[in-house]
Order: C-alpha cells, then structure tokens, then sequence
C-alpha cells in the first residue's frame, strides 16, 4: 500500500471540467498533476511525451498520468477543442478506501495503464459531451460522474482487491482486511489502541505488521492522512485555519500549526496562498512560429 506523500500539484482543484481551444500547430501544456482525461470535442491532434506519442482524433478521449510531462499538439490542419478534467482519487480521503488508493497508485507504475487513448464514438466520449452542454458544471451530480468516467476509463487498471466475506484468524489478514475496509480518513481517526483491539494482537506485533503492509509506521501513516486531509480543506474550502485544524484531527491550532511548519515547510495560510495562485493559473498554449516570408521576385 502507498504512503500517499503530499506531492506539488496535489490537492489542485479535481472533477471540475474545464474548456480550451489550441491553435492549428499549437501547443499546450496543462498545469496539472495526478490524472488528466481530455475530450477531443473539435479538431484533432496528438499527445506528445517523452517515448510515447499517441493521436487524439476527433471525439477520442485521452487519458494520461502526470501530465506535466507532456503536451497537446492540435493538428496543422485545424484547431484542437478540447474539455478536460483532473482526477486524483488519493486527495478523496473520505471517499475512497485505503484498498481503493493503492489500485489506482499501482496503475500509476504501468506504462499500458497511465496513457492511453480511447477510439472516437465510444459510449464514455458520449457522455463526456453530454456533461459539457450541462450547467452547472461544478455540483456535487457533475462531480461524482466525472468520477465513474475516470473509473471506467482507467478501466482493468483498477480491480481492487476481493474483500473476504468471513472472518480470518490470522493477524496480518485481519489488518489487511481492515485496511482494505477503511475509508482513508478513518485510518486518520481511529487510535492505535482501537487498532490492536480490533486486529487482536499486542501492540509490538501490530506495528511490526503495520510497517510490513504499508511500509511506514502507524505513527507516520496517520501524520500523512491527517495533513492531507488539512491540504484538501486547505485548498479546496474557505474554512478557517482552526476549524481546518479542528477537521483533521489536531486539538488546537498551534499544534496543527507547528506540525504542518514542520513537514511542509511553511504556514498552513502560506501554504493556501500559493495554491490559491496555482488554481487561478491557466494552461499555457504555445502557438505555431510563423513561416518565415519569401523575398519579393525569389
């Protein structure tokens, strides 16, 4: 399982379908991180990356991972309308499940999986065009389809795994299967007290399993959820810094101040102020160069 470290980009705005138009040999890179699906609604083009290069014909839909490290280039015939969305499932900590993030992180690794282009007419192109008529476009009904979209476009990528129906009486099973079970932000509020109770072992068994399984001490894991928890409400809400902090699990603000300073380097407000800036950012389209003119009489 992943230990599901802040990284630059997380924590952006995601599931909000957004609109651009790339000139005929244009090109443009989207300042986004974690998963990007772009619609071809006009036009066509290609995906450009370091060893995979991919057409994006017209009504085909894209799908890349990291996308910072690529570009779109519309066609030299004509210009590239596209809608595109962000999707990462790590920053849902309450929605999807600890079994869930690691499948998805695990399709992350696979070069078949983290690009790929669907062919033009397929049933999820046809709902993508749907969405981009509607309005509004950020409720909570756009949202929460844009989600399955991304699902069903990762596609065999993401099987998590079979949850056992009964219960198992190894220690290391029971944890695992808890683990699985739990929605991330769970993993955030539940002590580790509660943890051996429910897993029926000793306290020095149960972190020596804990550290096998996810690869960080339970300590460590529950400081990461919890601070990413803070950065999505961080980011994504005007919540006030103490209810942020109240939110996420630490009893007073000071606390929730000196431990975000510490493994983040900053401020919690300082930290909301460059995201801010960082959302407010646009893609950045580069148009063709000019050919140059020919000499009179040449």
């Amino acid at each position: 399982m992943g230990n599901n470290a802040i990284t630059e980009g997380s924590f952006d705005l995601q599931l909000v379908l957004q609109e651009l138009v790339i000139p005929p040999g244009g090109e443009c890179s989207l300042p986004v991180a974690g998963w990007l699906v772009v619609h071809a609604i006009a036009g066509s083009g290609y995906w450009l990356e370091q060893g995979a290069n991919l057409d994006v014909p017209t009504e085909a839909v894209l799908l890349a991972y990291n996308p910072q490290q690529g570009s779109l280039r519309a066609s030299q015939l004509g210009e590239l309308r596209i809608q595109y969305f962000r999707a990462e499932p790590v920053a849902l900590t309450g929605l999807v499940t600890m079994a869930d993030q690691t499948c998805v992180e695990k399709a992350a690794t696979d070069e078949a999986a983290r690009r790929r282009v669907l062919i033009p007419g397929s049933l999820l192109a046809e709902r993508l065009a749907r969405l981009g008529a509607a309005k509004p476009r950020n409720g909570l009904p756009m949202r929460v389809e844009l989600l399955a979209i991304f699902l069903e476009v990762l596609g065999r990528s993401f099987v998590p795994p079979a949850l056992e129906p009964t219960p198992v009486a190894d220690a290391s099973a029971r944890l695992r299967q808890l683990l699985d079970q739990f929605p991330a932000d769970r993993l955030a509020e539940i002590s580790f007290s509660e943890l051996v109770r429910k897993t029926g072992c000793s306290p020095r068994h149960l972190s020596r399993l804990f550290v096998e399984l996810i690869g960080v001490s339970f300590r460590e894991k529950q400081l990461s959820l919890r601070l990413n928890r803070a950065c999505e409400l961080l980011a994504t809400t005007d919540a006030k810094l103490a209810d942020v902090a109240q939110q996420s699990g630490y009893p007073s603000p000071s606390l929730f101040n000196l431990v975000f300073r510490k493994r983040l380097g900053m401020s919690p407000a300082k930290w909301r102020q460059q995201k801010q800036k960082r959302h407010s950012r646009k893609p950045v389209v580069r148009r063709p160069a000019p050919s140059p003119r020919r000499p009179l009489g040449g």
